[in-house]
């Protein structure tokens, strides 16, 4: 049975968690994410939540642990009222995977993004599909 933990990253910054699975006592994957205030989109300053880093053991692939944690990381997110979850990098793999749990691509960001709970940025973002300043 797999277990998934969340833990604020002492060195980084209040805002910054792992998000772990655990098989046993095995740590098998990780999210780091953050909560930041400094994003600008059209003018708005947006609460964010910023997923950097999505690592599963390569023995473990494939068994949903990665979409387990994403969805672990939404519901932090959505705890912390986050309006808009992003990850950083836009990798084949990841795409699959975020799209899953409700992500979409922004093409000239390079960056994923889905709703957490500001809906109406999400859906100004997702029919221009650009405008997006970090």
């Amino acid at each position: 049975m797999i277990k998934i933990t969340i833990n604020q990253e002492q060195l980084n910054s209040p805002d910054a968690y792992e998000i772990t699975a655990w098989l046993r006592s095995k740590k098998i994957g990780s999210i780091h994410l953050q909560i930041r205030t400094d994003y600008l989109i059209r003018a708005i300053h947006v609460r964010c939540g910023v997923i950097s880093e999505i690592a599963v053991d390569k023995d473990h692939k494939m068994q949903g642990i990665a979409q387990q944690m994403l969805k672990e990381a939404m519901a932090k997110f959505a705890k912390e009222k986050v309006d808009l979850a992003i990850i950083e990098g836009d990798s084949e793999k990841i795409l699959k995977l975020s799209e899953r749990v409700g992500f979409i691509k922004l093409v000239e960001a390079n960056i994923l993004i889905a709703s957490v709970g500001n809906k109406k940025i999400f859906d100004v973002l997702r029919q221009n599909n650009h405008d997006i300043m970090i």
